[in-house]
């Protein structure tokens, strides 16, 4: 079913601007994974994982480089012990969650894949676990990505911390329009399509 034109659609008006009438203006902290100890995380300090103990091979940790816009780079990663990642359990991934980065490029995520299920998070990323019987990861993924409200919002809030870069709390408190879930799952599907679409362009130019 195709996507409705604003023409056909209700709108009202919100704190974030107009949206459709069945949408809702929503934080980010509603959302959450209740059921997780931690839903919305940032990787562990400096004095928690240090340089020395990242070994040649074990639990892989995911640095700022490996957060792609849309994908996980795995083509560099650093290691720790069983051991260790059992101390950082609480800077554990799993599929479906949400990488943000806090620093560099403020904002670029992605969807965690299945393949690094149990993996850990460096101190330079956020990750959100949200309840995906209200919000698609994929679909709060595209509002990171595409939303010029939430970029705006991250830059006013970033601009006024004592400290350059995004936080949990931040985080908790960006808004954004919130469709019904058969709606966001239109939405996924029609810009996965163009993505495609564009990543099928941009092959073509290469070759």
């Amino acid at each position: 079913m195709p996507l409705k034109f604003k023409w056909e659609t209700e709108f009202k008006k919100t704190e974030i601007g107009e949206i459709p009438k069945e949408w809702r203006a929503e934080e980010v902290r509603n959302l959450i994974d209740k059921n997780k100890k931690f839903s919305i995380v940032d990787g562990p300090f400096g004095t928690q994982l240090k340089s020395p103990e990242f070994v040649d091979s074990g639990v892989p940790v995911i640095a700022i480089s490996n957060v792609q816009w849309g994908y996980l780079d795995t083509s560099e990663l650093k290691y720790v012990t069983p051991q260790k990642a059992r101390s950082l359990a609480r800077y554990t991934v799993r599929p479906g969650d949400i990488l943000v980065t806090r620093m560099g490029t403020v904002g670029r995520s992605c969807i965690v894949p299945p393949e690094a299920d149990g993996w850990l998070i460096s101190y330079h990323l956020l990750r959100i676990a949200v309840r995906k019987e209200v919000c698609n990861p994929r679909y709060l993924f595209y509002c990171f990505r595409g939303s010029r409200d939430i970029g705006k919002q991250i830059e006013q809030k970033v601009r006024g911390a004592t400290r350059a870069g995004v936080n949990t709390t931040i985080l908790n408190h960006l808004r954004f329009p919130l469709p019904p879930l058969p709606e966001q799952l239109r939405i996924i599907a029609y810009l996965d399509e163009v993505q495609a679409h564009v990543t099928a362009l941009k092959r073509a130019q290469e070759a």
